[in-house]
């Protein structure tokens, strides 16, 4: 594993915010508060944007202006598991940041949800490193792309 970009948000980020993760050192981030009060919304939403701003910071210092991010705001999600709807868990609000690290040829997706689960919300950190990404591998020159116009 090159790219260390998920070990670093898990010691800036999962050991300052997160309760339970999975162990640091993969390719895959998992970390989980539970059972917010559902009351306790507005905080909970708080806590969102303060955890986003810090994964920002430690993505942008991992980057060093050798990299590309996007920033997607979820507010609403459904899951389906198995081709099942889940009607009692369901995504209240997040972020999914893909990340593409220049350094390490790496794609890296981070997502940040607000959850409610039987009426509990819970807040969850997942990340996934994929490295050897072909969107690094086999650049695309943009000179060469047919591009209809208007």
């Amino acid at each position: 594993m090159k790219c260390k970009l998920l070990d670093e948000i898990y010691d800036e980020v999962v050991i300052k915010y997160f309760e339970e993760a999975l162990p640091k050192g993969t390719k895959n981030l998992w970390a989980i508060n539970r059972c917010l009060n559902t009351h306790h919304f507005d905080t909970c939403c708080k806590l969102c944007k303060n955890i986003l701003h810090e994964l920002l910071k430690v993505i942008n210092n991992h980057l060093d202006n050798k990299g590309y991010i996007e920033v997607l705001k979820i507010e609403e999600g459904k899951i389906i598991e198995s081709g099942i709807m889940l009607d009692d868990e369901k995504i209240i609000e997040g972020y999914v940041l893909r990340i593409l690290c220049y350094k390490h040829l790496s794609q890296l997706f981070v997502r940040l949800y607000i959850k409610s689960i039987r009426n509990k919300l819970i807040l969850t950190l997942y990340g996934d490193l994929e490295e050897d990404t072909p969107w690094l591998i086999n650049k695309v020159n943009p000179n060469k792309l047919k591009l209809h116009r208007s």
